[in-house]
């Protein structure tokens, strides 16, 4: 499994040092975008410019998401994410740009009513919810039809992941401070047999 370090919640005087830290570390950055989000895709141009050797993954959770996917790919994101009810609109428009195309699902969707854009993506981010069973059983849902990549945010059973054939996991500043940001990355890779980049 491969390590994603969130952004989301990760104070903006730190993050530029943060990213410096695990660039190269962890396999890739995450960042959420909402609506409301003020720095957009200026956000992602400056982590872009640190992130040399780590992908930068964009999860545009937004009502109109396949309309914004020209800034943030402009931006610099190598991995630009969709709600899946937007996959139609947004898929074409992001291997025009020629990154990376991802789909976020909740625990709990369903599945197999998408399973054409599951397949068509490049990668599916599961966003999982407070019940870990079923944000395992999405992720083991999504490897049998075939996902290229599966990526869990909000569950850190490594090891049932692990066994569910997930590729990456998502993790976040409280998860990172806890022991300290690159104990937490090394625990990480130890604990779900993460991978080191390259």
């Amino acid at each position: 499994m491969r390590a994603w370090v969130s952004l989301l919640s990760e104070p903006a005087g730190t993050l530029g040092r943060l990213v410096d830290r695990l660039d190269g570390v962890a396999h890739g950055f995450h960042l959420h975008v909402g609506a409301g989000d003020l720095l957009g895709p200026e956000l992602v141009r400056a982590v872009d410019a640190r992130a040399t050797r780590s992908v930068l993954d964009v999860l545009l959770d937004l009502d109109d998401a396949a309309a914004q996917v020209d800034a943030y790919a402009a931006a610099g994101a190598d991995v630009v994410t969709v709600p899946v009810a937007q996959a139609g609109d947004a898929l074409p428009r992001i291997a025009a740009w020629h990154v990376r195309g991802g789909l976020s699902v909740a625990a709990g969707d369903d599945l197999d009513a998408c399973a054409h854009h599951v397949r068509a993506a490049d990668r599916v981010l599961v966003c999982g919810g407070a019940d870990p069973c079923a944000t395992e059983a999405t992720a083991r849902r999504l490897v049998e039809l075939g996902a290229a990549e599966v990526v869990v945010d909000g569950c850190l059973r490594l090891r049932a992941l692990a066994r569910a054939g997930v590729d990456g996991v998502v993790v976040g500043a409280p998860v990172l401070a806890r022991a300290g940001t690159e104990t937490a990355i090394a625990n990480l890779r130890w604990a779900g047999r993460v991978q080191p980049v390259g």
